[in-house]
């Protein structure tokens, strides 16, 4: 088990996490949302061996929730969080792919 503090651009803004992070070496990495803007998320990337090399997925959970707009954090979550989330989310995977692949990341 691991608390790690991670930061995520999106355009101008800059955001901070705090996750739990637990290795399941040559299985899966999961992370649980700790600190930060989301109220709650999950993830789990999962590894399998397939001919061409090593598949990961992804799929995880977040929740938001605004005080100033109660019961209405699940439409923030889906109609505006969810596209930037998974777009951050999609920038991280490539990274960690190129990395793996002995790629240069600037």
């Amino acid at each position: 088990r691991l608390v790690m503090e991670l930061h995520s651009r999106d355009g101008r803004k800059m955001y901070r996490t705090l996750e739990e992070v637990m290795l399941y070496p040559e299985e899966r990495i999961t992370f649980r949302h700790l600190e930060g803007p989301l109220y709650y998320s999950q993830e789990e990337f999962v590894f399998a061996e397939v001919d061409t090399g090593t598949m990961m997925t992804h799929c995880g959970e977040i929740e938001c929730r605004m005080h100033w707009l109660p019961g209405g954090g699940w439409a923030v979550a889906r109609f505006y969080v969810k596209r930037r989330y998974e777009r951050l989310v999609l920038r991280h995977m490539n990274v960690v792919k190129e990395q793996a692949e002995g790629g240069n990341t600037g």
